[in-house]
């Protein structure tokens, strides 16, 4: 009986030592096992951006080859020009070269850019200043300025200011029964097309006569006015930068001049 007790207590005293030495060998595997697969997701990661990298060289050099591909052919039908017998004769007769020719040609094509480019500039410059403008002959008229600046409302608005408000919704009813008209009928039928006309002829006219109206509010003349018709971009800064004031009459809020 002691001897095997004996041997218990042994295995015991050999599990309480071998114990801790397997666990750390089991450590130490699982550390491995970890080095390792963060090597091989490191080797993954390079692996996916090397190709990257060979992906965009290839974009790189396919969007390369197209615009040299394009630019070839550009100047090839550029060159053409030169090659038509009656173009020869006229450089001929100029005393041009084709190379003194194709120069010209292109110190055209950028002052024509330039021109262009400066057109959009001064377009953009007009647009700000005729919101300012808008905005100012809003503020004569006892209209918050910001009035000026909402689509629909704007317009709503500027009939007011002119003494027409209630053509305002004559105008929007017009556009509505198009727009029914439009749902029901097919675009190619005859009457789609008459009732667009009518409707566009309507609000043009509307419009005109509310553009002649609402600088004749501010003390213009009918000459002036009619100016203002035909040039509204420049007679919106004249009317809104102006020393204009507005000379409509409480008495006149709902009278309704056609």
């Amino acid at each position: 009986m002691k001897k095997l007790l004996s041997l218990f207590a042994l295995l015991g005293l050999f599990g309480f030592v071998a114990t801790p030495i397997y666990a750390q060998e089991d450590e130490a595997i699982a550390e491995d096992v970890v080095v390792e697969a963060e090597n091989v997701v490191d080797e993954a990661a390079n692996a996916v951006d090397e190709a990257v990298d060979v992906v965009d060289e290839a974009i790189d050099e396919t969007a390369e080859t197209i615009d040299e591909t394009v630019e070839l052919e550009w100047i090839e039908d550029f060159n053409s020009i030169f090659e038509n017998e009656e173009v020869q004769n006229l450089l001929n007769e100029e005393g041009l070269t084709n190379e003194e020719a194709a120069g010209a040609i292109w110190w055209l094509f950028w002052i024509l850019a330039g021109l262009w480019i400066a057109i959009w500039i001064l377009a953009l410059v007009l647009w700000i200043l005729a919101i300012i403008a808008m905005w100012k002959i809003f503020t004569k008229a006892w209209e918050a300025g910001w009035k000026s600046i909402i689509p629909f409302y704007n317009t709503y608005i500027l009939y007011k200011i002119a003494g027409m408000k209630n053509w305002f919704w004559y105008t929007l009813i017009v556009f509505a029964v198009w727009c029914l008209v439009a749902a029901i009928c097919w675009v190619e039928s005859t009457a789609y097309w008459i009732v667009m006309g009518i409707a566009c002829l309507f609000c043009w006219i509307v419009a005109i006569v509310v553009n002649y109206k609402l600088p004749r509010k501010f003390g213009w003349g009918v000459f002036a006015s009619i100016l203002y018709v035909l040039f509204i971009w420049i007679c919106v800064l004249i009317l809104g930068f102006g020393n204009y004031q507005y000379e409509w009459k409480k008495s006149e809020e709902t009278v309704v001049e056609a």
